[in-house]
C-alpha cells in the first residue's frame, strides 16, 4: 500500500469511527441497555474483560515481540493501564465506561491516520492526537446537549480525553521507544 493510499485508509476510518459515535449518540443509551439485558445485567464485566484483554495484548507483545528489557516500561505500562481501569470503574453511567473504549480506539485510529506524515517519534503526533480527540469529545457531548435523552457533561468530556491521553501514552512510552532508547531504560 503506497503512503497516499495508507493516509486515504486510515483518515477515512477515524471520520467514518467519528461518524459513526456521532450518529448513534441518541440510541445509544438504548443499545447499551438491551445489550446489558442479554448479558443478563454483565455488560460492565464484558467492558472489564475487554480493557483486560487489551491490557494483555500490549503486555504480550511488549515482552514477545518488542522483547523489552527495562522495567520502567513496565511499570509505566502497568500505571497507565491502572489509571484507565479507574477511570472505567469510576464512570457514573455504564455507557460512559464504552466511550473510554471508544475513544481509547479513536486514539488508535487516530495515531495510524497521523503517523503516516508525522515521525512516530516526534511528539507533535501525540500531542495532535490527544488535541483531535478532545475537539471531538467536546462536539460528541455539544451534540447531547440537543439530544432528549442525553445531556452536555464537562467531567465526560474530561474523562473521553483522559481516555485518549492514555492510549497515546502507552503507545508513546511503551511501544515506540527510538532506536536511540533502546540499548538503555
Amino acid at each position: 500500500m503506497t503512503k497516499s493510499h495508507l493516509r486515504l485508509f486510515w483518515w477515512i476510518t477515524t471520520l467514518v469511527y467519528v461518524i459513526f459515535i456521532y450518529t448513534t449518540l441518541s440510541v445509544a443509551s438504548v443499545w447499551w441497555d438491551n445489550f446489558n439485558a442479554f448479558l443478563g445485567g454483565k455488560a460492565v464485566t464484558l467492558v472489564f474483560i475487554i480493557c483486560a484483554l487489551i491490557g494483555l495484548s500490549v503486555l504480550a507483545h511488549m515482552i514477545f515481540i518488542k522483547k523489552e528489557k527495562c522495567l520502567e516500561s513496565y511499570f509505566s505500562f502497568v500505571f497507565f493501564l491502572v489509571i484507565y481501569l479507574y477511570l472505567v470503574s469510576i464512570s457514573r453511567f455504564a455507557v460512559d465506561k464504552v466511550h473510554l473504549l471508544q475513544f481509547g480506539l479513536l486514539s488508535v485510529f487516530l495515531y495510524n491516520a497521523l503517523k503516516v506524515d508525522i515521525s512516530r517519534y516526534d511528539i507533535m503526533l501525540y500531542v495532535f492526537g490527544v488535541l483531535i480527540c478532545v475537539l471531538v469529545a467536546f462536539f460528541d457531548e455539544t451534540i447531547q446537549l440537543y439530544l432528549p435523552n442525553r445531556v452536555f457533561d464537562w467531567k465526560d468530556v474530561l474523562f473521553d480525553s483522559v481516555s485518549s491521553l492514555i492510549t497515546f501514552l502507552i503507545i508513546r512510552i511503551n511501544i515506540l521507544k527510538s532506536s536511540i532508547e533502546e540499548g538503555s531504560c
